[in-house]
Parts: C-alpha cells; structure tokens; sequence
C-alpha cells in the first residue's frame, strides 16, 4: 500500500473515530431515558414537579426514606414529595434552593435525611452528576466548600488533584460519553425506554412517592448497624445542612425535620453511643436555627414487618407512618391508622 494510501485510511479510520464519539456523545446527552436505570426517571419527575411551582404546597424534601416512607395521598392535596434516592444535604439544599425559585414559596417543608446520609456519599457521582441533576457550576461550588473544608468524601481535595476534580465535573456536566457505557450496553439488552417512561408517569401520578423495598417485612439491618461504627458526620455535610436551613429562614419558612422509622430489629444493633451524638448533632442545628423544628422521636421505631428491605418501609409502614406524621403535624385528619 503506498503511503498516500496509508494516508487516506487512517483518515478515514480518524472521520469515523470522531463521528461514532460524537454520536455517543448526542446520544448521551440526549438520550438518557432509552438507556439508564429507573431511578433516572424518578430524578427527572421530582425536577418536573420543582418547575410546576405549586401553589401553597407542603414539600416533602430528603433521601430515599422518605420517597418510600410518605405517601402524600395520605397527607393533603397540596403535598408533592420531592425526595431523592440517596440524597445527602448537598442534593437537598439545591433542590430547596430552585423550589425557592419559584413565585410560589411553600406553605409547609417536610425534611427528612437519614444518619447515613449525614455521613455518606453514595450517590453523588452515581445520581446528582451522572444525571446531570446539578449544574456545572453546582458542582463546582460542592467542590470549592469541599477544598475549603478539607473534605475528601466526594473530592480529592489536594492541589494536584483540583484540576482534576474541575475537568471531572466538566465531563460529567457534558454527558461525557464514557461515563454511560455500561448504561448504553444495558439500556440496548433490557430496552429501557419504556419501563422508564411508565415510571416517570407513575411517581408523577403519586406525586414523587414510590416504594424501595417490597418485602413483607425485613429482619436485615439498616446501615447505620451495618456501615457505621458510630456517628460521625462529614464536614461537607455538615455545611450543606446549615445553609439549608439558613435558606429556608431566609424565606421565613418553619422547617420540621421528621425522621424516617428504623425497624426494631436495627434499633437494638445501633453501634454504642450512636444515639447519644447523633442527638447532640441534630441539637445543635436547632440550637443555631429557630425555624428548624425535630418532629416527634429521632430515631422512631415501627416493627420489622412495616420494611420492604434494611432500609425502606414497605407500603403498609409507609401508610402507618404517614398517618402518624399527618396527625402530629395536623395535616389530614383523614390518614391511615395503625
């Protein structure tokens, strides 16, 4: 072959590099709900309901126990429960902050995060930035408090490696193609399009609830038994947690924290003195925040039959625990009973 040729072929080979990486990069922008996991779908119905900007609505905002843990059905009308899987304080506050966006501001705000998630990241990169729920410019204030803090839960934190920590959070915010690979592979075997559009009409029928665990009860144990040794908060979202509430006074809106239930089995394993600092961490946020209100028990406990996996009631705890919610904030009084 003469070197002309050679020339020719490994352009051509080069056009049809750059063409296929930029269709996969099309495709990853454009064409998420074809190919990730169902929960993507329960990201973009909680950020459709954000933008709806109802009128004198109770919010429900948190992690995934509360998803599963509040029906709104049982509560009142107005109630939408826009809480996330996995969601710490970082995802809560910026979901706070564009639900005070809105020329309606919110007539109630239910808070509700678990002790791990006061302590864990585990669907930072796998959720908030692989679904493109926060912004490039999002990421980067998470990234700027981070290295303020010294914090490495969710950035390297170093000098070195902040470069590399921004040109992630570029490729995440860009769909980088990379990144969904395993995704695009999974969405062409299990065709996911239309799982994913029956549940983002679902949660968008129930208003943001939906069920995590099945199970007619669990005996599994909750991970603050299994993936914690104590309670111990990080820096990161410890910061998070303050300029929530801050945000939320700043509006003059009363905030009640309500706790999801562990089931009794989880309660009696909680590591020693779990309780005790993870009282004292809750106090002191109420200490510093007048708006900031802890409804009922901290740490509630319903029976191990009301959980649909370690961590999550199944629907019949689900409908107790709202009734006991609506009563004690005087909600609804037509609410399920236990």
């Amino acid at each position: 072959m003469k070197t002309s040729e050679f020339g020719s072929f490994f352009r051509a080979v080069g056009l049809v590099f750059v063409l296929l990486v930029g269709a996969s990069w099309v495709w990853a922008a454009r064409g998420p709900m074809w190919f990730l996991d169902p929960e993507y779908p329960m990201w973009v119905a909680k950020d459709e309901m954000i933008s709806e900007c109802r009128k004198d609505a109770t919010v429900i905002i948190g992690d995934s126990r509360a998803v599963a843990g509040l029906i709104p059905a049982r509560l009142d009308p107005s109630t939408i429960n826009l809480a996330l899987g996995g969601a710490t304080p970082v995802e809560t506050y910026y979901v706070a902050q564009r639900i005070l966006k809105c020329p309606n501001l919110p007539r109630k705000v239910i808070l509700s995060i678990s002790p791990y998630h006061f302590a864990t990241a585990d669907s930072y990169w796998t959720r908030a930035a692989l679904f493109s729920f926060l912004s490039f410019s999002e990421m980067e204030e998470v990234r700027k408090l981070s290295e303020s803090l010294n914090d490495r839960s969710l950035y390297s934190v170093s000098q070195t490696g902040s470069i590399e920590d921004r040109l992630t959070n570029f490729l995440y915010a860009s769909h980088f193609p990379a990144f969904y690979t395993g995704s695009m592979k999974a969405g062409m075997v299990y065709q996911r399009k239309h799982t994913n559009d029956e549940w983002l009409d679902e949660v968008k029928r129930q208003r943001g609830y939906h069920s995590f665990g099945t199970e007619d009860g669990s005996t599994e144990l909750s991970f603050e038994v299994t993936a914690m040794s104590g309670f111990r908060s990080r820096p990161i979202f410890d910061a998070y947690f303050d300029r929530l509430l801050t945000l939320f006074a700043q509006k003059g809106i009363e905030v009640n924290f309500v706790p999801m239930p562990m089931s009794d089995l989880s309660y009696k394993g909680l590591p020693a003195g779990f309780r005790k600092n993870y009282t004292a961490y809750i106090d002191s946020f109420r200490q510093r925040h007048p708006n900031f209100h802890v409804t009922g028990d901290l740490i509630p406990v319903l029976p191990w039959k009301y959980f649909g996996d370690r961590n999550h009631l199944n629907r019949a705890g689900a409908e107790v625990w709202t009734g006991t919610v609506a009563r004690t904030l005087g909600i609804n009084a037509q609410v399920a009973v236990q």
